[in-house]
């Protein structure tokens, strides 16, 4: 996709009418309207950072097709210079007219880029990388004094950093890193090349077709430079030179900043073998694939019916199989054995630190407790002291409170009877009065005790009549006529007592 679609992407620059407005002058608007202005100035800085991240200002190569007849018209067509685009960075000369749309291009670039230095949001690349106080003293004046006031001065050119681009980046890296690495002695430490070929992908950047080569697809030199700053600066990464002759840069993943300790001679010698194992693998597939070209030569040399040639580079793949290829092949075998044993060791050392650490830990936690054999003999015995003598207090506690329980019972159960039989004394005395009282000589009551004998008379001849027992069931109901009339007998037999005591 070609820059001028890309930016057609985002609502402000689409619409002709808010393209024109966000392409006005907004340091006017900075005191007249504060609120649009910040919208405003939050909006490029996502503009620009979108387009930095995909590689579209890092260079002419990036620049829009209208405005640069050198450059291709898409991405999709760089197959040579893609290795060299940067997707942290861009470049302030020329910025204006890769935004030009239709016509119309920004006129406050210059107030865009001051307002987000300002901000930190933006930075200076050469006083980034440099390790020092981040100013924008210099970026400031050369355009202060630019004959032209409301455009960028194309004579100064300044990379610039967008910070939250290469945080973001480094922080993929970091991730990738920590799930990569299985032996820190070895997996920790790489060469800037490594560095730039295997955390490529973590830039995500455009996605290049062509047939451009894939051994070139690695980190800029600019977008490296921006992210080890980034790395080192937090403390993640330390950096060293492999040697004075070489100008190779040893980089080592710490696990903290207080782990910042220079390169030493051991990450030096291992990083040598690493490159050594690196260098005799690339030997061994240059060497695999020349046998394999020689051999395709062989069979169109047959076809040819050029039985000399054929015979001749059939010979030289022999002689690279069984006389150069098996030293090779040895000669990695033993460099890995090495790495290997590094890595063992390592591991070995990595353990035994681990028990150290325990052991030391648990001796400061037995001093700090106060823990011995003799303090927790004594304490074994204070507590089955102290359990005996609560077992004895309990056992005496219960005895008493069943001795108590009892006594406690005992005087209950003598008021309680004093008090029943009180109670029945009294039952008694009002039962005796009621039926004195119920019961008094009268006519009334005489005849009612008349009429009341004679139906007790007849119910008495009416049960003695139906007592009698049947001859199938003699004996069981005899048995319960028998019940039933003395039942029934007694309750008269009871009243003509209590009348005649009442007489």
């Amino acid at each position: 996709m070609a820059l001028s679609s890309f930016l057609l992407e985002f609502k402000e620059l689409a619409d002709p009418d808010l393209r024109s407005a966000f392409y006005s002058d907004l340091s006017l608007q900075k005191t007249e309207n504060p609120s649009w202005y910040e919208q405003s100035i939050q909006q490029w800085l996502r503009i620009i950072s979108s387009c930095t991240e995909h590689g579209y200002l890092s260079s002419d190569t990036a620049s829009n097709s209208s405005n640069n007849p050198k450059s291709k018209d898409s991405l999709n067509t760089l197959n040579e210079s893609y290795a060299d685009l940067n997707y942290t960075c861009f470049e302030t000369a020329g910025l204006e007219s890769k935004f030009i749309i239709e016509n119309d291009s920004p006129t406050s670039m210059q107030e865009i880029i001051t307002e987000l230095l300002n901000r930190n949001e933006l930075l200076v690349y050469s006083d980034y990388i440099n390790r020092d106080q981040i100013s924008t003293l210099s970026l400031l004046f050369s355009w202060m004094f630019s004959s032209k006031k409301n455009s960028l001065n194309n004579s100064t050119n300044n990379k610039i950093v967008v910070l939250s681009l290469v945080k973001k980046f480094s922080e993929r890296i970091l991730e990738t890193q920590k799930q990569n690495c299985v032996f820190k002695v070895t997996d920790n430490l790489m060469t800037n090349e490594r560095f730039c070929r295997i955390f490529y992908s973590c830039l995500n950047p455009v996605k290049i077709s062509g047939k451009a080569d894939s051994s070139k697809r690695k980190i800029s030199e600019t977008d490296y430079r921006a992210i080890i700053a980034f790395l080192e600066k937090n403390g993640h990464v330390t950096v060293g030179k492999l040697s004075s002759e070489k100008d190779i840069e040893i980089i080592r993943f710490t696990d903290s900043i207080s782990n910042k300790s220079p390169i030493s001679l051991l990450d030096i010698k291992v990083v040598d073998l690493l490159l050594s194992e690196e260098n005799v693998s690339k030997q061994i597939l240059h060497l695999e694939n020349r046998v394999s070209e020689n051999r395709e030569k062989v069979g169109r040399a047959l076809e040819k019916k050029n039985k000399a040639m054929a015979i001749s580079t059939l010979k030289y793949c022999k002689h690279i199989e069984n006389e150069i290829l098996p030293l090779r092949y040895k000669a990695r075998d033993l460099v890995v054995g090495i790495i290997t044993q590094i890595q063992n060791t390592s591991s070995d050392a990595d353990h035994l630190a681990a028990i150290k650490s325990g052991t030391e830990a648990l001796t400061l936690l037995q001093k700090s407790s106060g823990i011995t054999a003799d303090t927790v003999v004594e304490t074994f015995e204070e507590l089955a002291e102290v359990l005996a003598g609560n077992e004895e207090i309990q056992t005496t506690l219960q005895t008493e409170n069943e001795i108590l329980a009892n006594r406690a019972g005992q005087t209950d159960s003598a008021v309680l009877e004093e008090e029943l039989n009180a109670e029945l004394d009294k039952i008694i005395l009002e039962m005796k009065s009621e039926t004195e009282y119920s019961y008094k000589p009268g006519k009334e009551t005489s005849r009612n005790i008349s009429k009341e004998k004679e139906i007790i008379i007849g119910n008495k001849k009416q049960q003695s009549v139906e007592s009698k027992p049947s001859h199938k069931n003699n004996k069981l109901i005899s048995n319960q006529s028998s019940d039933n009339e003395s039942n029934k007998s007694a309750e008269p037999a009871e009243k003509e007592k209590v009348l005649e005591i009442s007489y």
